[in-house]
């Protein structure tokens, strides 16, 4: 089943800003396209969302270049265009400025914190015989240090609603860009999943 437009340009985006060679017969390909003319909407689209500020076709090296820095919103739209426009821009900030929970630092810490809670069990069942054999109490891991999701996201989007939050983590998750909270770790985890996995 094709992908909804929001999430096949923010796809689109992430594999621009994350490859340095992105023709249009890649694209073509990678996204699946039915025809040059879409793909050629969803760039614009992500021009004038004021992601990225400039993209034109090296024909010689039959390549996309892609500005890194960000462009203007274009206003001079209709009401409905100009809302996907304002949504885009949000979703792909997120993906550009939110940094993804490193996986492997992660496993070790949940690895660490269920070694402490098994070395706790044992210690209260035996105190004395836990500190005669590891010479001491069991000690707690320190905190992970994670990037702090709602901080950010009220500093980049001050005017937006927990719904509308939670309405972006939902689009995101659909494209592959998943943020989630853990209870057990009282913090955001964030997965990103996004690369196509032809690339």
């Amino acid at each position: 089943m094709p992908d909804a437009k929001m999430t096949r340009q923010l796809k689109l985006y992430y594999y621009l800003i994350h490859s340095e060679y992105h023709g249009p017969e890649d694209l073509m390909t990678l996204f699946d396209y039915p025809n040059v003319r879409m793909m050629q909407r969803d760039l614009k689209d992500l021009r004038d969302s004021g992601l990225i500020a400039d993209i034109r076709l090296d024909r010689k090296e039959k390549n996309y270049i892609v500005s890194d820095e960000y462009g203007e919103i274009c206003t001079n739209t209709g009401k409905r265009r100009l809302e996907h426009l304002v949504r885009l821009q949000r979703l792909g900030i997120i993906i550009t400025e939110f940094e993804p929970t490193d996986e492997y630092k992660l496993l070790q810490y949940e690895d660490d914190i269920a070694g402490y809670k098994d070395d706790m069990e044992i210690y209260k069942d035996d105190p004395e015989g836990y500190i005669e054999q590891w010479g001491d109490k069991p000690v707690k891991p320190e905190p992970m240090n994670f990037f702090d999701v709602k901080k950010a996201y009220c500093q980049l989007f001050p005017d937006s609603s927990e719904r509308t939050k939670q309405r972006d983590f939902q689009e995101l998750r659909e494209a592959g860009y998943f943020i989630e909270y853990r209870r057990d770790l009282k913090a955001y985890v964030i997965t990103d999943e996004m690369m196509p996995e032809e690339f």
